[in-house]
């Protein structure tokens, strides 16, 4: 084990703005420090804070661009408190995994000074694993279920949770009699740094952007798409955008899009936290417009009414509650309906109703 044993402490959470980030989302973050865990049930986003523990970031950096914690199980979960994962010698479901001795491993990089820090552990905190050594973190890291602040101050906080913490509670849970111990334990499907696949596009940047900001985001579709390379992700801002057949295509086939986000703009539209980015190539007509094929992905509003594509590969996801979530078709939205929508709200982290 790479957490020393400790007694388990289940609190009310109470959020302290200056180490919490309940109130920040994906569109927030800097590419460079921000890691993307894809679990079985979905996707977690972590700001990492390298202002605060440079080495213990540039550590997971590195081992996340090698691929090595891809296949990696969450081999001690303690219910209320956190969940661990990160061993890399002994914890890959894929390749080396061994049973009895997975916990006990790391890189082959060398262990790390401590940096503890100011930060708090709160729900959500992302915070290295380590023995009973101050300087022996390595590469095991923990995500607490909880706020566990007899941590504080003795355990190196590098991140924290911004979106995807409902798939952190999914986490099969460990025997407690074992110490958190999991007989049949989930995986880190695979985790990548954003700056190596997210690009930012809003058509309110000035030309000549890299996409790696909202500050250097590109201005149109095409040049974000010449740049983007295969299961690269468009994250893009409030706005219209021309797409042509082909664009269309590379956005179904290869590129994955994520729209509505605030980007450049101080202000969000009518629809509050509603995804409002439009790809205007062929959008119904009218509201009797259904026989019109669209792209694949988009809205289309007008004053007081309008269409809106769901797909879950949208960003945030949508459905009406007559049908099944998993769906993929245009919903017609008119002020005034009856109809009840909802949509992932990131701000609040929950689903909510269309118009709450």
């Amino acid at each position: 084990m790479k957490l020393r044993p400790i007694g388990l402490c289940v609190c009310l959470l109470v959020f302290a703005a200056v180490f919490s980030s309940a109130e920040r989302t994906r569109a927030d973050l800097v590419p460079e420090d921000t890691l993307l865990i894809e679990l079985g049930t979905g996707r977690v986003v972590v700001e990492m804070y390298p202002d605060s523990a440079p080495k213990h970031v540039a550590r997971i950096r590195e081992l996340a661009r090698g691929g090595l914690y891809d296949g990696i199980v969450f081999h001690r979960v303690i219910d209320g408190f956190m969940a661990q994962t990160g061993d890399v010698r002994y914890g890959n479901v894929d390749s080396a995994f061994h049973p009895s001795f997975r916990g006990t491993g790391g890189s082959t990089l060398p262990d790390l000074p401590a940096e503890f820090n100011d930060r708090k552990h709160l729900r959500g905190t992302a915070s290295m694993a380590r023995s009973s050594a101050p300087d022996s973190a390595n590469s095991q890291f923990f995500i607490c279920f909880a706020d566990s602040s007899f941590l504080d101050g003795q355990y190196t906080v590098w991140g924290q949770v911004v979106e995807g913490m409902e798939h952190v509670d999914k986490i099969t849970r460990g025997d407690q009699e074992e110490n958190g111990a999991v007989a049949n334990p989930d995986h880190m499907v695979k985790v990548r740094v954003g700056a190596d696949f997210v690009l930012r596009v809003d058509d309110n940047a000035s030309s000549g952007g890299d996409g790696s900001s909202w500050a250097k985001a590109f201005d149109s579709l095409p040049a974000a798409l010449d740049a983007a390379g295969a299961d690269f992700e468009l994250w893009v801002a409030e706005g219209s955008y021309m797409l042509d057949g082909k664009l269309a295509g590379r956005l179904r086939n290869d590129v994955k899009f994520f729209g509505g986000f605030l980007g450049t703009e101080t202000v969000r539209t009518p629809l509050g936290d509603v995804n409002a980015t439009v790809l205007v190539n062929a959008p119904p007509s009218d509201e009797n417009g259904t026989s019109n094929v669209p792209h694949t992905f988009g809205w289309y509003f007008q004053p007081d009414w309008g269409w809106m594509w769901t797909s879950p590969r949208t960003f945030p996801y949508v459905y009406r509650h007559s049908f099944e979530e998993g769906v993929s078709g245009w919903l017609y939205f008119q002020s005034g309906s009856s109809t009840t929508l909802s949509f992932y709200s990131y701000s609040d982290r929950k689903w909510v109703k269309l118009g709450e």
